[in-house]
């Protein structure tokens, strides 16, 4: 019986492929799996070896082909982590591991921003996650609810005197806080 081999192409270092059509490949691999900018695509390439002039020329043709687009990448990368009720710190630190320029950040979170401030978000995120818990979690202890929104929130890149503040309005003052 012979032995079946992954199809896969090989590298410029065994033979058989040359560095443009390798760097396509590997290319077209990592961008079916997601939105990726420039830079992490440019970082992907250099880390299995593809050299600098063939990277610079297939981020050129990607750019020009709309393949690559950092805008678009900051755009969706932005509106989805807002959706799921991220603070506005955490979206701006986010884009900026992504390699995407401080301009076009502060670009596409601009107009995000016009729709809710972080302590509204904050607010919103901590009720819809409390009118999803199930009868069983309603009936455990408050402090173990207060201190499952109070991670969540942190998680999501909120400070710590907003965490409090929205802690405060959704189940009252704590102990310590009322005796104050």
């Amino acid at each position: 019986m012979m032995k079946r081999t992954a199809n896969r192409p090989e590298g410029p270092k065994t033979g058989g492929w040359d560095d443009s059509r390798h760097a396509t490949i590997l290319a077209r691999r990592y961008l079916r799996f997601g939105t990726r900018s420039t830079a992490e695509l440019r970082s992907y390439l250099q880390q299995r070896g593809v050299p600098h002039g063939v990277i610079e020329a297939l981020m050129a043709e990607y750019v020009d082909r709309g393949l690559v687009d950092d805008r678009v990448c900051a755009k969706l990368w932005a509106s989805t982590l807002a959706e799921r009720g991220y603070a506005w710190a955490a979206i701006r630190e986010r884009l900026v591991t992504k390699g995407l320029d401080e301009p076009l950040i502060t670009q596409v979170l601009t107009p995000l921003q016009a729709y809710a401030d972080d302590a509204t978000r904050a607010r919103d995120l901590a009720q819809r996650h409390l009118a999803r818990r199930t009868h069983v979690q309603r009936a455990a202890r408050g402090k173990d609810r207060r201190s499952h929104v109070a991670r969540l929130l942190a998680q999501r890149g909120f400070d710590s005197e907003l965490i409090d503040r929205v802690l405060t309005e959704s189940f009252g003052p704590t102990p310590t806080n009322a005796k104050q």
